[in-house]
């Protein structure tokens, strides 16, 4: 028999924070981007002593974003098996045999040297993590969570264009017929379009009060930070420019599509890019040093999300993408009465009947 609502007093909601090393993990994975994808490219361009260096050095924010990201992505699909308020039975186990193939892909990835790391093991993680994020988003998106909702349905509509090109390339069948081409490039301009479109709903949620949102959630950030944040913005646009005034339209774009695989906006006008890394840079920031735990939650995913760019293949981005896409799901869930009355209910067996939950 399933167990009844817990009192709003026996325990804190395991869902409005993120879980543990979530935040580090996110920290860790800008650090990684702007040092190993951005910084040692520019540098490789003038002095490739100092870029050997230079990598050297950003092994280490690289290594510990992949352990805290397998910590914090393993303790959340644990809370997510285990609360039977989340989610029915069939998408829990649907859940459940997706990362039954994806963590030991991931831990693999991590444990042993990068070039050593098999074709299978790649494969396995690009088409488990982005069915994963299929699979998260679709729960979310039943709960009216304004753009947080928005935010979560994006990752998951990125998740399944990128499994569509893969459909598209790998089924010789379709490979084969005329209509292949025109899929894959609408999938995959579709799927970067609300990869750009996700910064900018995760800015938007961190920066009011979401209606029905708990207490802790607090007010949002004062005018002071509202300005600071567009300040940034500019900031991160003009440096933008001024790489393109000194690396050249086609340079700038390659440094672009290294280090975030955007390929939607064209060469000439990369610097347009800028704009989505600023508002992706500024909710990040405001969202990981923020006092509240929902912010947080926010912020650490619009992180990982930035760091992971568009339809990662490297593993550790693998790891990002598939976090960022877990912590939106808990964020949209978090965000509305239903999911936190849905949370509280006891924990059970990944097994265990939830005929007795409210509908969200």
């Amino acid at each position: 028999m399933q167990a009844g609502p817990k009192a709003e007093s026996d325990e804190p909601v395991s869902i409005e924070a993120p879980p543990p090393l979530a935040r580090m993990a996110a920290l860790m994975a800008l650090v990684d981007l702007l040092w190993n994808r951005i910084l040692v490219r520019v540098v490789a361009s003038f002095d490739q002593d100092l870029s050997v260096n230079l990598q050297r050095a950003g092994v280490f924010p690289r290594n510990l974003a992949a352990v805290a990201g397998l910590v914090a992505l393993t303790a959340g699909l644990y809370t997510f098996l285990r609360m039977a308020g989340y989610a029915g039975l069939f998408r829990r186990l649907g859940v459940s045999s997706v990362a039954g193939l994806l963590m030991p892909a991931f831990v693999l990835a991590t444990v042993i040297p990068k070039e050593r790391v098999s074709v299978l093991v790649v494969v396995v993680a690009l088409a488990a993590s982005n069915l994963l994020v299929v699979l998260l988003g679709s729960v979310a998106a039943r709960y009216a969570a304004g753009p947080r909702r928005w935010a979560s349905i994006c990752a998951t509509v990125s998740g399944a264009s990128v499994l569509t090109v893969l459909v598209v390339a790998s089924v010789r069948s379709i490979a084969d017929s005329a209509l292949a081409a025109p899929i894959g490039v609408v999938a995959h301009h579709g799927g970067e379009l609300v990869w750009h479109l996700l910064p900018v709903l995760v800015a938007i949620a961190l920066l009011r009060v979401q209606r029905g949102a708990p207490p802790s959630e607090g007010p949002p950030p004062g005018r002071l930070v509202m300005a600071l944040a567009g300040g940034m913005v500019v900031l991160v646009l003009v440096v933008a420019l001024q790489g393109e005034a000194l690396l050249h339209a086609h340079r700038f774009a390659t440094l672009v599509y290294g280090a975030l695989r955007l390929t939607l906006i064209p060469p000439s006008l990369a610097w347009l890019n800028g704009l989505t890394l600023g508002i992706a840079l500024v909710a990040a920031f405001i969202g990981l040093f923020s006092s509240s735990k929902g912010r947080v939650q926010l912020g650490a995913a619009v992180g990982l999300w930035l760091a992971a760019g568009y339809a990662p293949r490297a593993p550790g981005q693998l790891l990002d993408f598939t976090l960022a896409a877990l912590l939106l799901a808990r964020a949209a869930q978090a965000a509305t009465i239903v999911g936190r009355e849905r949370a509280r209910v006891a924990w059970a067996p990944i097994v265990a009947p939830n005929e007795t939950l409210p509908e969200p």
